[in-house]
């Protein structure tokens, strides 16, 4: 959550790229697979991390409803990456991380640790 909602990821620049490319991904057929592969690739990831985490908390959770909490997680960062990138001045970056946090634990029903290296507290 908070690599991809801090530092360089969020600067609101970033979502105007975002925008001009993701336009061209029902136009250009190279667009979209390369689309299609980086978002498969960081949901793998998040797949990962889901299972750990539900793990280190004694749950065996399995492939298809990891498959749903990764889909659902990475919708809670696109969502906060586009309101913080069109309303950096009213959503900061701390706040931005400590909703996604906060969400991520609703929807994983787990209390996740603080791992932010400024110390700050969600």
């Amino acid at each position: 959550m908070t690599a991809s909602l801090s530092g360089p990821v969020a600067d609101p620049r970033m979502l105007s790229l975002w925008a001009t490319f993701i336009s061209q991904i029902h136009v250009d057929p190279t667009f979209s697979v390369e689309h299609r592969a980086g978002y498969l690739a960081f949901r793998d990831a998040i797949e990962t991390l889901i299972g750990q985490a539900l793990a280190a908390d004694g749950r065996n959770a399995g492939a298809e409803e990891i498959k749903r909490l990764a889909i659902a997680v990475n919708a809670v960062i696109d969502g906060l990456w586009i309101e913080g990138g069109l309303s950096a001045a009213e959503i900061d970056e701390d706040l931005q991380i400590a909703i996604g946090l906060k969400s991520v634990e609703a929807l994983l029903g787990i209390e996740l640790p603080d791992v932010r290296q400024d110390g700050k507290a969600s």
